[in-house]
């Protein structure tokens, strides 16, 4: 602003972001884009903490919370091989607006999914608690069958079982010793061989009948401890932890969706309250003041002091859409903004310095567009006595970038710029988003 290349002169008093920089395109003979600027916010470059209700609140904390430096870069000639000149500005907004009338409601709302959340899965839960006794449960019953299947009728089942292992795993054994002796036998005469083979036949023979007679056993004592089992508790045991294993399963399938869906509304709440943020309504007030230095064919030695001002933005934000607890977040605004600057200008062949008083009006139909007009004038009368009316356009490309544009005319400067204002520029924003902590219900 203080080197005269703004795209607007009343700026809006909006809220500062970690880092913000812009790429200004003013539009020269040829087009090309060589003015630079960049915005540094200290305090939110450490990404700290708030609550709730400190971020919002008016307090003197904001006059640093909201500070910003700024520097920009022009060069003094189209050429640009005339020199640069250097910008340095400083600005803060000690009354930033006030919260967006949604927000009350969307915190009321995620204390209340919050609240809702701790009683679902907190220490003083029962549902939870209620789970894990089934589980413990479960694992009782298993022990309970055990005690109930330990008997003597049972026991004798079991013992016959290992012996009736012991005689199959010898039955095995021969019948790999049989394989063996075959394997063996390979380097005898044929009628030896033969004579052999078929003793190992009859005896196989003998082993397959033993092993299926013990699988016949093994069946036997399968239907004896089916039997013992029937005539015992153990039924009536298999069925509750069959019924607590379906009572834990279905509790916590429905644990786990509400969980779920609460979590899903608090995800969709804080989006709400997230994308708000920067819609401040109400009075705003923005005070900044910078200087410019020239260095004539970019030669130190030769910096002399070119410009500086102070100036004072006052605004107010109305909402145009409703502001329900259930209404789409709205964005849809008209912005009513003045400016009261003081410049004293040392470009001129005459120094000089002049007051200058202007206006704003913005119109946002949606939270992406917004187009306003402007002007700004200096009731001093002397060589500088002039105004300046422009009209822009701003487009928001996501929550990081804009891109705005901005034509008509400007103070009569002869020797310094022409009065034709036409210029289009790029601002992107870098860094971490607020860290805000609401408070949680106990």
């Amino acid at each position: 602003m203080v080197l005269g290349i703004a795209p607007t002169t009343v700026a809006r008093p909006q809220g500062v972001r970690p880092l913000v920089m812009s790429i200004v395109a003013a539009s020269k003979d040829t087009g090309f884009p060589r003015n630079y600027s960049v915005e540094i916010a200290p305090y939110w470059l450490g990404s700290p903490a708030l609550s709730f209700l400190d971020y919002y609140r008016r307090t003197p904390r904001n006059l640093y919370r909201q500070l910003s430096v700024s520097v920009a870069t022009t060069p003094l000639g189209d050429s640009g091989s005339d020199g640069t000149a250097i910008g340095l500005g400083v600005r803060t907004l000690p009354l930033p607006g006030n919260p967006h009338p949604q927000l009350a409601a969307l915190e009321t709302r995620l204390h209340r999914l919050q609240a809702a959340r701790q009683k679902l899965i907190g220490t003083n839960a029962s549902r939870p608690r209620l789970i894990d006794l089934l589980h413990d449960a479960r694992a009782a019953s298993a022990d309970a069958l055990v005690d109930v299947l330990n008997t003597r009728q049972i026991d004798a089942i079991v013992d016959d079982m290992r012996t009736l292992d012991r005689n199959r795993v010898r039955l095995e054994i021969q019948i790999a010793d049989l394989e063996e002796e075959a394997a063996a036998d390979r380097s005898l005469p044929e009628a030896e061989r033969t004579r052999r083979a078929e003793q190992r036949k009859s005896a196989l023979g003998e082993l397959n009948q033993k092993r299926t007679a013990l699988e016949g056993e093994r069946r036997q004592l399968a239907t004896r401890l089916m039997t013992e089992v029937q005539t015992s508790q153990a039924v009536e045991h298999l069925a509750t932890a069959s019924a607590l294993d379906a009572l834990a399963t279905r509790l916590d399938q429905a644990q786990s969706t509400d969980v779920k869906v609460l979590d899903d509304d608090m995800r969709d709440t804080a989006l709400k309250i997230q994308a708000l943020d920067r819609q401040r309504v109400g009075p705003m007030l923005a005070v900044a003041t910078a200087t410019a230095v020239e260095i004539p064919g970019n030669r130190t030695s030769q910096t002399s002091l070119a410009a500086a001002a102070v100036w004072v933005t006052p605004g107010y934000r109305f909402l145009m859409c409703p502001t329900g607890e259930d209404s789409a977040p709205c964005s849809s605004s008209f912005d009513a903004l003045a400016v009261v600057r003081y410049r004293d200008d040392r470009r001129l062949p005459e120094h000089s310095s002049a007051w200058e008083l202007g206006a704003r009006a913005i119109w946002q139909p949606v939270r992406p567009f917004a187009i306003s007009v402007e002007w700004v004038g200096r009731p001093a009368a002397d060589d500088n006595r002039g105004s300046r009316a422009v009209g822009a356009i701003e487009f928001e490309l996501n929550p990081s970038a804009f891109v705005y544009a901005s034509f008509g005319r400007d103070f009569q400067e002869p020797g310094v710029r022409r009065n034709l204002v036409s210029a289009i520029g790029l601002t992107f924003g870098f860094g971490k988003k607020p860290i805000v902590e609401p408070a949680i219900p106990r």
